[in-house]
């Protein structure tokens, strides 16, 4: 068996990823286990186990949101409301405001990559933004 990329696959240490031939595998840290063994008697190191980022929720309470956007980055709702102002354009202007006053405001939606573009904030910066916002 050849092994690439064996990791824990949590803290506990009671299972192990790993590549095997080409193939993912996942198996438990036994040295019954013929991959565990195999991986033992090749004196394999098992990389430490990585947690993901967490990831942001898909929406955020409104309230939320502005507070967050105002303790983290400065951004008040009045800023936001004088950007919509700013909108040349009537329809898009009005759909804007109807979107920012919606009670929930969805990550991936056109209100937020509107924002997000007009205030110069990146997409991983509207993800911590979206990660603080339940804590407000």
């Amino acid at each position: 068996m050849q092994f690439v990329n064996a990791h824990w696959t949590d803290s506990t240490e009671g299972f192990v990823r790993a590549e095997i031939d080409g193939e993912t595998v996942v198996f438990p840290a036994d040295p019954q286990n013929r991959h565990y063994a195999a991986l033992i008697a090749g004196s394999i190191s098992v990389e430490a186990y990585v947690p993901l980022p967490p990831q942001p929720p898909e929406e955020v309470l409104r309230h939320q949101a502005l507070l967050a956007l105002y303790l983290s980055e400065g951004i008040t709702e009045q800023m936001i409301l004088t950007a919509i102002d700013e909108i040349p354009d009537t329809t898009n202007r009005e759909l804007t405001r109807i979107r920012f006053m919606q009670a929930r405001w969805q990550r991936n939606s056109e209100f937020v990559t509107w924002g997000a573009a007009r205030f110069d904030l990146a997409p991983a910066q509207v993800d911590q933004l979206f990660l603080a916002a339940p804590t407000m």
